[in-house]
């Protein structure tokens, strides 16, 4: 896939566009403050044509591979590759309440593939356990028992 350019980024708009999917053609992204903000730092080093990420320098990168790698490696991260992104990304919105029906647009899953986006978007623990802890709370009713057995007489 050809790196991400510039004339795909709309700062004004505060969208993204991805020309190319996976699945098919492109989908549009909302862009939110943080990724607003990183962008205008990529902004800075280059003239706003050619591609998105580059050096400090200016250079031009062409294949995210490598420096994803060389972040990784220099963090001490293991055992994680580029698409983990995707699954975070759908796990946090998840987590703040976001509609799935929102996720899948935004993971450019179509709505019948809710199922494919369910696998991204992995539930969070703390949001079972207050599930679970509803179940807690004892409720009083003023209604009888329905059957009422007799008193067991002694032999």
């Amino acid at each position: 896939m050809a790196p991400l350019d510039w004339k795909n980024v709309d700062l004004k708009w505060r969208v993204l566009s991805l020309p190319r999917a996976k699945s098919g053609p492109g989908y549009q992204v909302p862009l939110n403050k943080i990724a607003l903000a990183a962008l205008q730092v990529l902004r800075e080093r280059s003239d706003g044509t050619g591609a998105v990420i580059r050096k400090p320098s200016g250079l031009e990168i062409h294949s995210c591979r490598r420096w994803f790698e060389n972040c990784l490696a220099k963090a001490k991260i293991e055992d994680f590759c580029f698409h983990d992104l995707r699954h975070t990304f759908a796990s946090r919105l998840r987590r703040n309440g976001v509609a799935i029906e929102d996720i899948a647009r935004l993971l450019d899953h179509g709505i019948p593939e809710l199922r494919i986006t369910l696998r991204y978007a992995h539930c969070d623990m703390d949001r079972l356990y207050k599930a679970v802890a509803t179940l807690e709370t004892v409720t009083k009713t003023d209604t009888s028992p329905v059957v009422e057995f007799r008193k067991a007489e002694a032999v």
